[in-house]
């Protein structure tokens, strides 16, 4: 799980979703934080708001490692 925030404080740390990355569009631009990673089970998610399709999955699993290691 990775966070998902409408804002940008560390662009060095973000990466930028598009909707063409998205099963549906989100209503504004949304950047993925890669700093925040958290581990968590099914029954702590209240709510799934979207999927991100497996080619950009990979490059944001790439960046979340850059920006932790």
């Amino acid at each position: 799980m990775a966070l998902i925030s409408s804002k940008n404080y560390l662009p060095k740390y973000t990466y930028p979703l598009k909707n063409e990355m998205l099963n549906k569009p989100l209503a504004k631009q949304s950047y993925v934080v890669c700093q925040i990673i958290s581990g968590y089970t099914e029954r702590d998610i209240l709510k799934k708001c979207n999927r991100v399709s497996d080619v950009y999955f990979k490059e944001i699993v790439e960046k979340i490692k850059k920006s932790i290691f």
